[in-house]
């Protein structure tokens, strides 16, 4: 696999430590990294909440955008996942996104603590929705 720059160093550090997991007879775990967004919309759900913006306006972050900034390094993490196939995979994007948007709110449940980070009851929810729509990767 011929990737570029921090996409290269990436590969090969991340390849060395999946390595040294499954040389050691564990399962290794990735996690894909969630939708980010700068500017931080998770005020934007909750200026909508508190009316302080139009109940309409649309919080969601663009798949485009996500797929922009993510795809180099989740090639990376597939193809580490051939090369390993007892990797664990997780990808958050499963349960939050479909082709145009990813949710930063489910349900009355703001997702994001800030532009990048999860909140401790948005992981709970995607957890149960990842299990609900997904299985459980843990599962043999």
């Amino acid at each position: 696999m011929v990737v570029q720059g921090k996409e290269d160093l990436f590969d090969k550090k991340l390849g060395a430590v999946v390595q040294k997991i499954v040389a050691a007879g564990a399962t290794p775990v990735i996690f894909k990294d969630n939708p980010n967004f700068e500017p931080d919309l998770s005020q934007c759900v909750l200026f909508k909440k508190r009316g302080w913006i139009d109940a309409g306006k649309n919080c969601n972050i663009p798949y485009s955008f996500v797929s922009e900034t993510q795809d180099s390094m989740n090639r990376v993490i597939d193809a580490t996942k051939l090369k390993y196939p007892t990797t664990i995979v997780i990808d958050p994007k499963l349960v939050m996104c479909n082709e145009v948007e990813c949710a930063t709110s489910i349900g009355n449940t703001a997702l994001y603590k800030d532009a990048n980070h999860i909140n401790t009851k948005a992981a709970i929810v995607l957890a149960e929705r990842y299990l609900t729509l997904r299985g459980n990767p843990f599962a043999s």
